[in-house]
């Protein structure tokens, strides 16, 4: 269940709802953002890292950490987190970490047969790092960097209708989703 779109569809329902704020009411978000919410967010993200272990998905917890993440993208332009060096080094490289995680921790569990020791959970770890990011720098930055962004008026106007119907349409999905558990 947990990978099933009309159990996640409103997580991302909710970053589109952060950027329409962003887009819509810039305005009253320099008050917002001087509340320094991000550490609420942190706050709302650790704690469920660390008090969720064995919590079934879906699950109206999920709430927390969406929540959380919320207030930490909300508070981006004065971000400690979000600035920190390290945590942008691993956030630029996070989908290519993502695209080799699970191949490489599939294939060691082939090889090992069981579960995996600590120094081989290491060892993983360590590899998916290397191949993530060599992904990064062969393919996603070579990728990021030959395309050119040009911002313009109409363009603008597409992704401001392509929010709308993404959050509607995840509002949406959200609701039938809840009606059905």
């Amino acid at each position: 269940l947990f990978f099933f779109p009309q159990y996640r569809v409103w997580e991302l329902a909710v970053g589109s709802l952060c950027s329409l704020i962003e887009y819509r009411h810039s305005n009253i978000l320099g008050r917002l953002k001087s509340l320094k919410i991000a550490y609420f967010g942190m706050l709302g993200v650790l704690s469920s890292v660390l008090l969720f272990n064995s919590t079934e998905w879906p699950s109206s917890l999920a709430i927390i950490p969406v929540f959380g993440t919320f207030l930490i993208l909300f508070n981006a332009g004065k971000n400690m987190f979000l600035g920190n060096g390290l945590l942008a080094f691993f956030g630029k490289r996070s989908y290519s970490f993502y695209l080799v995680h699970f191949p490489i921790i599939s294939f060691s569990y082939y090889i090992v047969g069981t579960s995996l020791s600590a120094s081989q959970t290491l060892l993983v770890v360590c590899l998916i790092f290397v191949f993530g990011v060599f992904i990064f720098q062969t393919v996603e930055k070579k990728f990021v960097l030959t395309t050119t962004s040009v911002t313009s008026i109409s363009s603008a106007v597409t992704n401001r209708k392509l929010f709308l119907f993404v959050g509607f349409f995840s509002a949406l999905t959200f609701s039938i989703s809840m009606a059905a558990i």
